[in-house]
């Protein structure tokens, strides 16, 4: 499941034609108005970025297995880009909100998200989902350390995780996606007391990265810009329609890595197990006799 997780961690929905196919029709009476908000928040550069990220993500998670053919690499890896499809997350995720469509609210959220700062800072934002951009980011990671950043730089960016939950969010997507892929591989989810465990044992590591993240991103922007576009997140009308994205999101997520996952374990039942290696036995050597019961490993 660690490894698991950690593959998906950035992963979020499922097959676009297929998705399309199977949802009801979005009703339009705020449509318009939603489909703005989520152009604005950045939230469709993200969706168009992901199945990129996703199929970059399986191929080198695969590369440590050198016994996986290439064949099955190449078959996972689609079929974890085609899950991601960005029609398919802006459709799954735009479906949840017109549950609870407030429209005043989605005015109020568009007036404030097309400022000129926040205009800005979300070409920024775009930036840096590019695959040019991400091939910068371990270098820019690593140059941290001989260069770090200014602690009003680091203040901005505590404020920002704060205001927007940046850290906890992530935390409960990578718990959703988590818990959609035990579903999917016919796992049991922990009790509430382990998940609570498990997000107080990696919440300071997941923190770290997402400050780490936001000094990339955010590179080129003064702090004086981004504190005014916390000011931003931090109205009425946009924090209500950030809380709202975040909760659609999760749902996504959970339903999407959870069907993601029984494609993998369909198409992995279906593969035949590999012939055994034909040649001259090699000579091993004897087995060890198992330690007994409370004695210490060597």
């Amino acid at each position: 499941m660690k490894r698991a997780s950690s593959v998906i961690a950035i992963l979020v929905v499922a097959c676009a034609s297929a998705m399309a196919q199977r949802m009801p029709a979005i009703p339009n009476e705020c449509s318009p108005m939603l489909d703005r908000a989520l152009e604005l928040s950045g939230f469709n550069d993200a969706a168009r970025a992901m199945p990129e990220q996703v199929q970059r993500q399986i191929e080198e998670e695969m590369q440590s297995d050198e016994e996986m053919p290439a064949e099955t690499r190449a078959k996972l890896a689609g079929i974890a880009r085609g899950a991601f499809a960005a029609p398919a997350i802006v459709l799954s995720v735009k479906r949840n909100l017109m549950k609870d469509c407030d429209v005043p609210m989605l005015q109020s959220a568009v007036e404030e998200l097309q400022s000129r700062i926040a205009r800005r800072i979300r070409e920024e934002e775009a930036l840096s989902l590019t695959p040019e951009a991400q091939k910068q980011v371990r270098e820019f990671y690593a140059n941290l350390k001989t260069n770090p950043p200014a602690a009003s730089r680091i203040a901005v960016l505590e404020r920002m995780d704060k205001s927007l939950s940046i850290t906890d969010s992530t935390l409960d997507m990578i718990l959703a996606i988590s818990k959609g892929l035990v579903a999917g591989f016919g796992g049991k989810w922990g009790a509430p007391v382990e998940v609570d465990a498990m997000k107080q044992q990696y919440r300071e590591s997941i923190h770290n990265a997402m400050i780490a993240n936001q000094l990339f991103t955010y590179r080129n922007v003064s702090d004086e810009d981004l504190g005014n576009y916390v000011l931003i997140y931090e109205t009425p009308s946009v924090h209500k329609f950030s809380g709202q994205l975040q909760q659609s999101m999760l749902q996504a997520m959970l339903e999407r890595s959870e069907a993601m996952a029984r494609e993998f374990r369909t198409y992995l039942a279906k593969k035949p197990s590999p012939a055994p290696k034909t040649g001259a036995p090699r000579r091993t050597a004897p087995r060890k006799a198992a330690p007994k019961q409370g004695s210490p490993q060597q």
